[in-house]
């Protein structure tokens, strides 16, 4: 992640606002991740804060708490999958995340005949 907030400071003369969003003091509020233009994530805490949301959400389902999420709360306006050739498994966890995260745009790179079935699933959902 560090590669790429090295490559967006140099690409657009620090113009973006950055956020490396991982690491156990990250924010745990939605509203703190609209501040940033870009908001650089780990498939792995995708599917952390996922798990937690799904947990969180059937904890308090007859509570008035909000539940507290991050990224699967935001709605985006564009996902980029960097490495999407890993998605080798649609039945993987940050798989089926990713496929549930809401968007305007979604793009990946590079494409893969096995990430396709999955990024097919993952231009198809959510873009609304």
């Amino acid at each position: 992640m560090g590669q790429w907030a090295s490559e967006l400071a140099d690409k657009t003369d620090g113009h973006l606002k950055v956020l490396l969003h991982h690491g156990p003091k990250r924010s745990k509020n939605p509203q703190d991740l609209l501040d940033y233009d870009v908001v650089l994530v780990t498939y792995q805490i995708i599917a952390q804060e996922w798990r937690h949301l799904w947990t969180d959400t059937h904890a308090k389902a007859s509570s008035d708490e909000s539940c507290s999420c991050t990224c699967a709360c935001v709605k985006w306006h564009r996902l980029v999958l960097d490495e999407a050739h890993t998605a080798k498994n649609p039945k993987a966890g940050w798989t089926r995340t990713c496929a549930q995260l809401a968007s305007d745009n979604r793009y990946w790179s590079p494409l893969s005949k096995q990430g396709c079935c999955f990024l097919n699933k993952f231009c198809a959902s959510k873009t609304q």
